[in-house]
């Protein structure tokens, strides 16, 4: 993230995220968390709740109303849970709604366009969050059985190892590499977006 010269990297599982973040040496480095923000739209509404100052958990409820998937034109209409884990607790944190800071006491908040800023004194932090499509249980399980003592590389090699897997099922066989670049980014494309809807019981 040139701005900040924050270096970001990311991985998944088949049912969570981890994102990490080295920062620049700093006395105080943040996270801003947008839980309204979607593929092409936004949430309804969201509901996240502090569990403690290393754990996040809620639910964001989308309806075509706010686009998504074909821009709303799919009408789809879902629940998404989440459970989420900070690698460092977090020195303090705000809400805010459509922008502007709520009460930094709050533990808990609901609304249309809810977020979070939240602060760390460590200048490298791991960030992991399952999903569920079911319950906020459904999200625990899928953290309990895919974040839990996972380590970021290891996962990373991993998530490797699968695209390296579904990217080898068609071979071409040609010297041109710009035609070896379309294809196989193509076939990225195809392949893109995979989504695990059931939980991992």
């Amino acid at each position: 993230l040139d701005k900040y010269n924050i270096f970001a990297e990311a991985t998944v599982t088949k049912h969570a995220g981890f994102l990490r973040f080295t920062y620049p040496k700093s006395n105080e480095n943040g996270v801003i968390f947008n839980f309204s923000r979607r593929i092409a739209g936004h949430a309804d509404f969201e509901s996240v709740k502090i569990v403690n100052s290393s754990r996040i958990e809620g639910h964001i409820h989308c309806t075509p109303n706010g686009g998504g998937f074909g821009r709303g034109n799919g009408k789809i209409a879902y629940e998404l849970y989440f459970a989420l884990e900070l690698s460092s607790p977090m020195k303090r944190w705000s809400f805010f709604e459509n922008e502007e800071i709520i009460d930094p006491s709050s533990d808990l908040y609901e609304g249309e366009d809810v977020g979070l800023v939240a602060y760390f004194d460590t200048d490298e932090l791991t960030i992991k969050c399952a999903i569920s499509y079911v319950d906020e249980a459904g999200a625990r399980l899928n953290f309990s059985s895919e974040c839990e003592g996972a380590d970021f590389d290891t996962v990373k090699s991993s998530a490797q190892e699968k695209w390296d897997n579904a990217l080898s099922c068609i071979d071409i066989d040609t010297d041109n590499e710009t035609d070896k670049a379309i294809f196989y980014t193509c076939l990225y494309h195809a392949l893109l977006d995979p989504r695990e809807v059931a939980d991992a019981d």
